[in-house]
């Protein structure tokens, strides 16, 4: 059983740490290694929440967890390099060898991509809100009697109401002062 838990610890794609007690790493996985961007010597005899940086802060977390035995949650962790990393922390104690085991897999992928999805769907619903107000002002303007006429800034009708149109008819994709009054520069 030795030897197959040094595989599945050595061949694991998510950092795998190995923790005494009060919480200090006595082992670490390849994985754990690139996660941290730090070699073995400068993680083991750290504490854990060097490491797992939300979960277990404060001291009393710590404690909450070995009275627990078990933490599942998401967490923060600031790279060697820098980069902050969101990551999927599950650990549990285990009373007979008294070592805690921390498997931490990287989903910052993930966070990036359902955060991408929020704000496009958040900037899909304004645009349909803005898109609607739209509207709801063009047929408003459509049914006044005064004649009315956007311009887009080169001089191009965006916009003309119904009472507009049937004085001077259809701009036809004219610039309005071609089509209003049959000049050929800008009033």
């Amino acid at each position: 059983s030795e030897h197959r838990f040094r595989a599945i610890f050595e061949s694991s794609q998510d950092a795998v740490v190995i923790a005494n007690d009060q919480g200090t790493c006595v082992q670490v996985n390849p994985a754990a290694q690139g996660f941290f961007g730090l070699p073995p010597e400068q993680i083991i005899g750290r504490h854990i929440s060097e490491f797992v940086c939300s979960a277990f802060e404060d001291p009393s977390d710590w404690q909450a967890y070995l009275t627990s035995g078990a933490f599942k949650g998401e967490t923060l962790f600031t790279g060697a390099d820098g980069r902050v990393r969101h990551m999927d922390c599950n650990a549990v104690a285990n009373i007979m060898t008294d070592r805690h085991l921390f498997v931490l897999r990287d989903i910052t992928e993930r966070k990036r991509a359902e955060q991408a999805m929020r704000e496009s769907e958040a900037q899909r619903k304004v645009a349909e809100a803005i898109e609607v107000e739209r509207r709801r002002l063009f047929d408003v303007l459509e049914t006044l009697p005064t004649m009315i006429c956007l311009l887009t800034p080169d001089y191009h009708v965006a916009f003309s109401n119904r009472a507009f149109r049937e004085k001077f008819g259809d701009s036809g994709g004219r610039h309005c002062y071609e089509y209003c009054f049959g000049f050929t520069r800008p009033c």
